[in-house]
């Protein structure tokens, strides 16, 4: 199953970071409002990891999306 989770970060430059995870694998990741280069480089190193057994792929959906967001079923 498909789950989309969307958070609103603070004192940075993005305005929303949206990540859809399906099967523990990040599969879409899209950092609005971000500086450029860092949002698109950050985005493409995210796809394709698992979440699961990945602590680096963990620590990013962790911080970044779990905390204080709203998810849903797509």
């Amino acid at each position: 199953m498909k789950k989309r989770y969307e958070y609103i970060p603070k004192r940075v430059c993005a305005i929303k970071i949206i990540v859809e995870v399906e099967d523990d694998i990040i599969s879409y990741v899209e950092i609005i409002g971000g500086c450029p280069g860092n949002s698109i480089a950050v985005s493409k190193l995210c796809i394709g990891m698992k979440i699961d057994n990945n602590p680096s792929a963990a620590k990013i959906i962790e911080n970044i999306v779990f905390i204080k967001n709203k998810d849903a079923d797509l």
